[in-house]
């Protein structure tokens, strides 16, 4: 009886302490400041390294509890200049950033959209993108749409920018859609099947390049490693798809590595290489990337870029 006693006191000094907690995680939570960036890169395309002055005006905010779910909600204006060494090309950029999240429990969906304007040796060019994330249960999709014109803009210095893909100086104005679904089939050995297609279309032309790929995916500590298996559809006939990725995404602690590997791109006709690391914390923010991409005279076409992101 007096154990019984202890376990109920026990759990009623429990409740009463999550409860205490509760008015906390309910109350609202705004932050808004500025956040500098600076970064140098160097591709091919460019005869001498490119170097990233800016900054972006940052406002986020945090809504509702553990027990009703938490919306997060962030806006971002962007300018910046990129400068080449040998000062023979320069990009002005001026952009605006949204983004929502919600999360309740084991659900979770969210939605970004981007616009930015940005005006090089040949005018202005626009790229505007929209992506969405719905996680439910053992179930995850991603949707991504952009539009970019004119890619001669400027290095995408951070991964949102660019999502792997890198289009090319002097490249047509062009779509690009991303549809990726996984699911959880075999718990037990952690054991995930994936699948995605990759479009791109030059505005130009009528016909596009289409991607399709599937294949498992399994847990390697924190991180995902994926193989996939699928075809290339091209204006110019059919080719088979290979790739490889492994994926660590730590959206708390803000520390991510992507590295993926395909024997063949909807960008180009040889295979392509693509890592990212990046790192984040409340004073500052570091990132790197190298991309690899065959041409069709068997050389390679890299890019390199080093980003720093200070915050105030």
């Amino acid at each position: 009886m007096r154990s019984s006693r202890v376990r109920a006191a026990c759990a009623a000094a429990l409740f009463l302490g999550v409860l205490s907690f509760y008015p906390a995680y309910a109350q609202s939570q705004s932050h808004a400041g500025l956040q500098l960036l600076s970064g140098v890169g160097y591709h091919t395309n460019g005869r001498t390294p490119s170097v990233l002055i800016g900054l972006e005006y940052v406002a986020t905010s945090r809504e509702g509890s553990i027990f009703s779910g938490m919306d997060e909600k962030r806006i971002a204006l962007h300018v910046s200049d990129v400068l080449s060494f040998d000062k023979t090309a320069r990009t002005y950029t001026l952009g605006v950033e949204g983004a929502w999240h919600r999360r309740q429990g084991v659900f979770q969906l969210g939605a970004e959209g981007s616009l930015y304007l940005r005006r090089g040796a040949a005018g202005w060019a626009r790229i505007a993108g929209f992506g969405a994330r719905g996680v439910t249960g053992r179930v995850q999709g991603n949707l991504g749409l952009d539009y970019v014109e004119n890619a001669f803009s400027t290095f995408p210095w951070f991964l949102k920018d660019l999502n792997g893909v890198a289009p090319r100086d002097g490249d047509d104005s062009f779509f690009r859609a991303t549809v990726s679904v996984s699911a959880l089939v075999l718990p037990a050995y952690n054991l995930i099947w994936s699948q995605e297609i990759r479009w791109r279309k030059p505005v130009s032309d009528r016909g596009g390049n289409l991607a399709m790929a599937t294949g498992p995916e399994f847990w390697l500590g924190d991180g995902r490693l994926a193989t996939q298996a699928g075809v290339l559809l091209k204006p110019d006939g059919v080719r088979p798809l290979v790739q490889v990725r492994y994926e660590l995404l730590n959206g708390e602690g803000r520390r991510n590595f992507y590295l993926a590997a395909a024997s063949a791109s909807v960008e180009g006709d040889g295979p392509v290489l693509y890592g990212w690391w990046e790192t984040e914390n409340e004073g500052i923010g570091l990132a790197a990337a190298v991309r690899l991409e065959g041409t069709t005279e068997g050389g390679l076409n890299p890019a390199v870029y080093f980003s720093i992101q200070p915050k105030f």
